[in-house]
């Protein structure tokens, strides 16, 4: 079993929460996490009921996103895909699409919990939560470019504007008088 990362054979047996085994590289500390032992950490949380863990790893067909050399599997070896985790994550997480594990680097298990998404670690590689990400990006750039157009103090003007708006009782007749067209007013 070589390490994804650092390719060191060396692995210790530890835990990632009470009841999540792990292997963790003794080269560069990054865990191993088996997908078996994820679903059913998962399935006997209380907080994941209503929302159970995949039969199939393969949920997500897409190839890794970035041109950095591919992280074999530990366990078979096939290559892990790459993927982003969230807008304000910055780091992308590697799972197998034919076994499901997936590789941590040093602290990047830890920056998930932090971030409450540890329970969400079979949703990350799904297409949806990619989608929504790619979503949020587009959203992003569309600000910052509105930004650079009109500059930061009408940018937060405009803002104050669309929130009045949006919030006052007869904003239709708001939007009519300013000739906005539906598919706007939906927006807003």
């Amino acid at each position: 079993m070589k390490c994804p990362a650092c390719q060191h054979r060396g692995f210790q047996r530890v835990s990632l929460a009470p009841d999540l085994p792990a292997l963790r590289c003794r080269g560069c500390g990054g865990h191993w996490l088996q997908a078996r032992h994820y679903r059913r950490w998962l399935d006997a949380r209380p907080a994941s009921k209503g929302r159970p863990a995949p039969d199939h790893p393969g949920d997500s067909d897409a190839l890794g996103d970035d041109s950095r050399p591919g992280k074999l599997c530990p366990d078979d070896g096939h290559f892990l895909v790459h993927r982003r985790v969230g807008r304000d994550i910055p780091f992308h997480l590697d799972r197998c699409g034919y076994c499901g594990g997936v590789w941590f680097d040093r602290g990047e298990w830890e920056l998930l919990r932090s971030h409450g998404l540890h329970n969400d670690l079979h949703l990350i590689f799904t297409d949806a939560w990619q989608a929504k990400l790619r979503q949020e990006k587009r959203r992003d750039t569309e600000r910052q470019r509105l930004i650079d157009a009109v500059g930061e103090q009408d940018y937060r003007r405009l803002v104050q504007v669309r929130d009045w708006v949006a919030h006052h009782p007869k904003r239709h007749e708001l939007l009519s008088y300013l000739g906005v067209l539906p598919t706007l007013q939906e927006a807003v």
